[in-house]
């Protein structure tokens, strides 16, 4: 199944060929020289342990992101703490207090 859907998808180019496509409707897999013998999937594997750069990438990119974030949102919390305390005296000044007491 998996030939078929690689082989439908690719299309072989042909040197010295016309441009218009073939009638058959599938592609051939045959290398251009002709005589050649179809190759099924082949699996590659990986060429060792990861270099230094892919673990900087894996690790340690994502890691000063997320410190980052943490950073951040500190900053902003701490931004919104001055503006409540800020807001909340400018509310309730003392002369305000008194004034209330004293019409009860």
């Amino acid at each position: 199944m998996a030939r078929g859907l690689v082989a439908g998808l690719s299309v072989p180019v042909r040197l010295g060929a016309s441009a218009a496509p073939s009638c058959t409707g599938r592609a051939s897999a045959r290398p251009v020289g002709g005589r050649g013998r179809r190759r099924g999937l082949m699996v590659v594997r990986a060429g060792g342990p990861p270099s230094t750069n892919a673990l900087i990438l894996a690790f340690v990119l994502p890691l000063s992101l997320f410190v980052g974030t943490l950073v951040t949102a500190a900053r902003v919390a701490d931004d919104l703490d001055d503006r409540f305390l800020r807001e909340v005296r400018t509310q309730t000044q003392p002369s305000d207090t008194c004034m209330l007491t004293q019409s009860i």
